[in-house]
């Protein structure tokens, strides 16, 4: 968990303003746009929590929730918007009512497997809205809320136009329309689509989100800021995906054939899982993390979200996503943490007794 953005203390009696977003390209997009937007909209002071997360299950959304509780105690006439995340569950939702209802909730997301006709009527709370569509993105959906609601288009034209730019860019790429554009004919969408990738993932989480905040108005540094990070991300890219390709476990899943990759570098995954499929070397690729998180990238017959929900549901942790690109968790942090401290401090204690000296705990 990041925090991109926080006021200083001495503004916790404002009205708050919080984020809890995806810490891809689409969902650093999305909270840029929601801070822009009610900034020019509002125009007064808020209380500004932005946090972020890269792993994208309901169990992190409910540790954000209670984090940013916990930080800053909601009030009434606070707002939280919740974006490109799995959502809380109804459990969830329901068994903390009581702070959760005194703000507005907005929820925003594209994931099949966060259709909010699936769980806001299960919940008690009156006060979630939603702007859901798994044909757009995190970043489009945003902007369209706050065109449908305060008709942002029409009273900041100009920042309204920047939004849409770079945010249909990051459309291309997060649900993967760019596989289907032409590089010859579509070029700069084609290569706007992929700088995308690169920026986010050559800058880094925080300093991607600080550069779009930045340069929203002026989108030619951006595109200057696109064109770089693909020249470094490419580079890399190449010696990196030639030399992993040779690691890959093979299985068939019934009639599909699936690549399995231990510890393979998250920023080259969906770029490396593309050239696999234009290759047909699998149907399936599966990257499996030391985090103990799974993620699933599929051919565009293939919905790997179903397959994702089903392997959360037997780790007994949320799983889903996309139709070709999803995602579960497969053991709890704790375990791993558990085990791996465990194993340290059972060496440790062969090494001290094979050198007939003490290892124990000890206190200051």
């Amino acid at each position: 968990m990041e925090i991109l953005k926080i006021s200083t203390k001495n503004k916790k009696h404002l009205p708050k303003r919080i984020v809890i977003t995806h810490s891809d390209a689409d969902g650093l997009t999305a909270a840029t746009i929601i801070q822009g937007a009610i900034e020019k909209l509002e125009n007064k002071e808020f209380y500004w929590l932005i946090l972020s997360s890269s792993n994208p299950t309901g169990n992190e959304t409910e540790k954000m929730l209670d984090f940013a509780n916990n930080l800053v105690p909601f009030q009434f006439g606070d707002k939280i918007f919740i974006c490109d995340r799995a959502n809380p569950s109804v459990e969830y939702l329901n068994m903390n009512q009581s702070f959760l209802e005194k703000t507005d909730i907005i929820f925003i997301d594209h994931h099949i497997t966060n259709n909010p006709d699936l769980w806001v009527k299960k919940t008690k709370l009156k006060n979630i809205s939603t702007s859901w569509s798994d044909e757009e993105s995190g970043a489009t959906l945003a902007l369209k809320w706050f065109k449908e609601q305060f008709n942002f288009d029409e009273k900041f034209e100009s920042l309204y136009l920047s939004f849409y730019k770079f945010s249909e860019i990051v459309k291309l790429w997060d649900i993967f329309t760019w596989t289907k554009l032409d590089k010859n004919d579509d070029s700069e969408k084609y290569f706007g689509a992929l700088g995308i990738n690169a920026m986010e993932k050559i800058l880094g989480k925080k300093f991607f989100y600080k550069k779009i905040n930045e340069n929203m108005s002026d989108l030619s540094k951006l595109n200057d800021l696109l064109e770089m990070s693909y020249e470094i991300y490419m580079n890399d890219y190449k010696d990196y995906c030639k030399i992993s390709r040779k690691k890959a476990l093979n299985y068939k899943f019934g009639k599909y054939f699936i690549k399995i990759f231990y510890d393979f570098d998250q920023k080259y995954q969906s770029l490396f899982s593309y050239d696999i499929f234009e290759e047909n070397e699998a149907d399936i690729v599966a990257f499996v993390t030391s985090q103990g998180t799974i993620s699933l990238r599929s051919k565009k017959e293939i919905d790997v979200s179903t397959l994702s929900k089903k392997l959360g549901m037997v780790s007994k942790f949320s799983g889903g996503g996309h139709k070709n690109a999803s995602g579960y968790r497969s053991i709890s942090q704790d375990i791993i943490k558990d085990f791996v401290l465990g194993k340290f401090l059972e060496n440790m204690n062969t090494v001290a007794k094979n050198e007939k000296i003490s290892f124990e705990t000890f206190y200051y």
